[in-house]
C-alpha cells in the first residue's frame, strides 16, 4: 500500500505526526490513487470488516454514505476546475472520505507558498525526509509522469 503525498519540490516543514514513522505496509493514512485501504486480515487493524472497504467504492470528493454528486466527483475542490484524467487522491485515515486534486493545483500551491503541503487542509508542510512526506511527493511525481510531465516530476522529487 502506498500513501498519498502532497506536492512541493522544496518540501520542508514541521510535521509532528507520529504517522511519519509508518512504513508503506503499516496501514499509513495516506493512500495513492491505485492503492487499496487496509485489508481485513491485517491483525493490527482496529477497524471492523464493515469499515474496511475498497477505495474504489468511494467517489472523489465524497464521504462514505453520501449520495453521489457528479459535479463533486469530477471537480477539483480547491480550484473548482474539472479533474484531470490522472489526478492525486487523498483517502482519510478512517477510509471515510476521499478527496481528489489536479496536479496543477498542487504544484501551483507549492509555487505560491514556496513549499508543498499535505492534504486535506494543506496547512502542514511536507517534510520530504519523513515517510508521509516522501510518499506524498512520490505520488505527485508519479501522476505527473503519467501526464507526460517528466520535468515537473523531477522538480517535485528534488
Amino acid at each position: 500500500q502506498i500513501p498519498v503525498p502532497s506536492d512541493d519540490p522544496d518540501g520542508g516543514g514541521d510535521s509532528s505526526d507520529s504517522d511519519s514513522d509508518k512504513t508503506e505496509d503499516s496501514g499509513s493514512e495516506w493512500r495513492a490513487e491505485s492503492e487499496r485501504p487496509l485489508q481485513e486480515e491485517d491483525a493490527e487493524s482496529s477497524q471492523s470488516d464493515e469499515d474496511v472497504m475498497d477505495e474504489e467504492d468511494l467517489q472523489c470528493n465524497h464521504r462514505r454514505g453520501d449520495e453521489y454528486n457528479e459535479e463533486d466527483a469530477t471537480t477539483d475542490p480547491i480550484t473548482f476546475e474539472r479533474l484531470e484524467e490522472h489526478h492525486v487522491d487523498f483517502l482519510s485515515p478512517d477510509n471515510q472520505f476521499k478527496a481528489c486534486f489536479n496536479t496543477e493545483t498542487l504544484v501551483d500551491m507549492g509555487r505560491s507558498r514556496g513549499f508543498f503541503c499535505l492534504p486535506p487542509a494543506f496547512y502542514e508542510r511536507v517534510q520530504p525526509h519523513t515517510v508521509k512526506g516522501k510518499i506524498w511527493l512520490e505520488e505527485v511525481a508519479r501522476i505527473l509522469r503519467l501526464q507526460g510531465r517528466e520535468a515537473g516530476a523531477l522538480r517535485v522529487e528534488r
